[in-house]
């Protein structure tokens, strides 16, 4: 009976003992933009809510505007937070908005967004541990609705989440 009830236990926190410890960050690449995207707060919940969906233990950093620069003080105070907040990985996910008189930032197109760039640095290190970007192609140039964006944000979070199995 001890031995059905041990096994059961283990099974029980099995899922627990792989939970990796993860901090976002959305970095929102706009040119002379001062204020967060929608899009861009559709992707910190979609990417968040995703991984601790997974089983993850999960906390995020505000997100930040980059206009240019390289944005190192930003990331060292992030990187920090990751540290202190006991966090083993910094997920930092920039999205690069196009140059243009259209943005809009209650829109909901992803065809203003150039590309999304995501990096995964160790925290006791860190060091890079991956790196990808994927483009949201230039056919999507209706409106979308929030569960659309959602979607597609869950669909690049499956994408960093290929690269955390490192």
């Amino acid at each position: 009976m001890k031995k059905i009830a041990f096994l059961a236990v283990c099974i029980f926190f099995m899922p627990f003992l792989s939970a990796k410890g993860i901090n976002f960050q959305i970095v929102q690449i706009t040119p002379e933009q001062t204020e967060i995207f929608e899009i861009s707060k559709i992707f910190e919940e979609a990417v968040t809510d995703f991984f601790y969906e997974a089983g993850h233990i999960v906390t995020n950093s505000p997100s930040c505007i980059k206009n240019g620069g390289d944005n190192q003080e930003e990331f060292k105070k992030v990187l920090l937070e990751t540290i202190t907040g006991g966090m083993e990985m910094l997920v930092r996910v920039e999205i690069s908005f196009k140059e243009g008189e259209g943005l809009n930032p209650k829109g909901l197109n992803l065809n203003s967004i150039d590309n999304i760039r995501w990096n995964v640095y160790a925290s006791s290190t860190g060091k890079l541990v991956s790196s990808s970007q994927i483009s949201p192609g230039n056919d999507k140039n209706i409106k979308m609705t929030e569960a659309e964006i959602y979607n597609f944000a869950s669909f690049v979070a499956s994408k960093i989440s290929s690269g955390l199995r490192n």
